[in-house]
């Protein structure tokens, strides 16, 4: 099984903008985000947005929120993505066993 992880992109956000005709300013009054956030995300100086923000940025340009997230930028299978996390946390190794478990929900 393979893991595809989407991250938030810069450049998408700022061509559906365009896109509208709207200024950076407009869509902060359109989207309740405000004006330096979406100056951040847009420079890519702000990477990691909160999930709300990209639903209202979303909302106020028409789209959704998988439409201004990048193609995936990591892709493993469940075991090294498993080896990886662990090797990062301190405690005990979950392995696969722990992802069937979250797979039959």
């Amino acid at each position: 099984m393979r893991i595809l992880v989407f991250v938030f992109a810069a450049k998408r956000l700022l061509q559906r903008r365009v896109a509208l005709g709207i200024g950076q300013e407009q869509l902060a009054h359109r989207s309740g985000v405000s004006f330096p956030t979406i100056q951040k995300l847009e420079q890519g100086k702000a990477v990691n947005p909160e999930l709300e923000t990209l639903e209202r940025l979303a909302a106020a340009l028409g789209c959704e929120v998988c439409d201004l997230l990048g193609e995936n930028r990591f892709a493993a299978d469940t075991g090294t993505l498993t080896s990886s996390i662990d090797s990062r946390r301190r405690g005990p190794r979950v392995g696969n066993a722990g992802l069937k478990d979250l797979r039959a929900s």
